[in-house]
């Protein structure tokens, strides 16, 4: 199947049969992906879950402080300043949901400019996030859950889809005899390399149609990154550093076969 361009020159449409080739750094190693089927959704979720992987969207994150706020300043004497910030916080929330609205509707870049634009905070909430983060530690931990959570994502999918790999330095690549990636054979990969494997795998998780529509995920744990990801042919046949199992190795028993 033809490649078509989409978004950012990414790949929309890709040949199941061929791995996806991603190299996230010029000069960096060149990984190579399995193309996910539709029920490598379901399996990518309860990975996902399983290792904790958490992700707090921005309208939670505003609902955590206005519920802080609204604890905080109990009282009469706190009515008027109280009202004040719950107010604020209900104004910024009703932008960014209605803009979040038409982007679900629409998936265009326009609807996603205006998105992004709506979810800049003012300085008034601004400020109230930075009150929240300094006094509760569960606003803390949802902080922190975005903060690694690209991380998460991106050893899951190495895990499940990373079929290869080839560059200056890495190892010989190798799956376990159950058909997953090892910890160990996963070491060598960098922190933006591992980001970088899951942010295309998330991609080509999502359905041929969602794609189709330029759609890009304006998630709260990495919305500031950018991909320098870039498509290339298939590995060859015979590459040493983009082994496959040997014939001694048996893979047919792993769920995430293309069987």
């Amino acid at each position: 199947m033809a490649a078509m361009n989409g978004v950012n020159g990414a790949s929309i449409l890709v040949d199941p049969k061929e791995p996806v080739a991603l190299q996230p750094r010029e000069n960096g190693p060149t990984y190579f992906l399995r193309v996910p089927r539709v029920v490598d959704r379901a399996k990518f979720r309860h990975d996902l879950l399983a290792e904790g992987g958490r992700q707090w969207f921005n309208l939670d994150l505003v609902a955590h402080v206005r519920d802080l706020v609204a604890r905080l300043m109990e009282g009469d004497e706190h009515e008027p300043e109280r009202t004040a910030r719950l107010t604020e916080l209900d104004a910024y929330a009703a932008r960014v949901r209605e803009a979040a609205n038409v982007y679900n509707l629409e998936r265009t870049e326009e609807s996603l400019a205006q998105l992004s634009e709506a979810i800049q905070q003012p300085e008034p909430v601004t400020a109230m996030f930075k009150i929240a983060a300094d006094h509760d530690q569960g606003f803390r931990d949802k902080l922190a859950d975005n903060r690694v959570f690209p991380e998460i994502v991106g050893y899951v999918a190495a895990k499940l889809f990373l079929q290869g790999w080839e560059g200056e330095g890495m190892p010989a690549f190798r799956r376990s005899p159950f058909g997953s990636v090892e910890d160990a054979v996963l070491r060598p990969i960098p922190t933006e390399d591992m980001v970088a494997i899951g942010r295309r795998i998330t991609e080509l998780l999502e359905p041929a149609e969602t794609r189709l529509g330029n759609s890009r995920s304006a998630s709260s744990g990495d919305s500031d990154q950018t991909s320098s990801t870039e498509e290339k042919t298939p590995p060859p046949k015979k590459s040493p550093k983009t082994q496959t199992p040997s014939s001694g190795t048996s893979t047919s028993s792993t769920p995430d076969s293309d069987g």
